[in-house]
């Protein structure tokens, strides 16, 4: 039982995965728990803090972009998504990349670029640049809610949550 009421959502999330690799594997079912809290455990000691509103945006793009991309090839889009391992592109299979980019300017015709690499198409058939352009709204819609509608496509719950947490976001955690 989790005593802390913003991490409710946190802590089914670790349930899932404990009974999701007790089903799994053919292991002491002890043995399970303890390395997937151990797992859990190292993830928040790593955690500096919750995303900064730039963080929360530019990750937000980022999920509104493999949720299109997961709508066509599930499996493909998610092992593409390379932004939570902190490479030059978001979104990368080898051959074709995309970087994504957010803007929340009237005009919307700039954006920022970290480094010349991130838009640099040498070894690549293409290279797709996608803005994504931003303003706030009240009932608008969250990293929350978006997330939530990739793991409903069937993307592979841990491999997701996995490079959702890298990025600095737990799901299921409420402000």
């Amino acid at each position: 039982f989790c005593e802390v009421a913003s991490l409710h959502g946190v802590f089914d999330e670790l349930v899932e995965d404990v009974l999701e690799l007790v089903r799994e594997l053919d292991e002491d079912p002890v043995e399970i728990c303890l390395a997937t809290l151990e797992k859990w455990r190292a993830l928040f000691i790593v955690r500096t803090g919750p995303l900064s509103l730039d963080g929360e945006q530019g990750l937000l793009c980022e999920l509104l972009v493999l949720l299109d991309l997961v709508r066509m090839e599930p499996g493909i889009a998610l092992n593409g998504w390379d932004g939570p391992a902190g490479a030059s592109r978001d979104f990368n299979n080898g051959t074709h990349a995309i970087e994504v980019k957010s803007t929340r300017t009237l005009d919307g015709t700039t954006v920022r670029v970290s480094n010349m690499e991130q838009l640099d198409p040498t070894g690549l058939e293409s290279l797709g640049l996608v803005v994504v352009h931003l303003r706030s709204a009240r009932m608008g819609i969250t990293v929350q809610s978006v997330a939530a509608q990739i793991l409903g496509k069937g993307v592979d719950r841990r491999g997701f949550l996995g490079r959702l947490e890298r990025t600095g976001y737990l799901y299921g955690e409420t402000p």
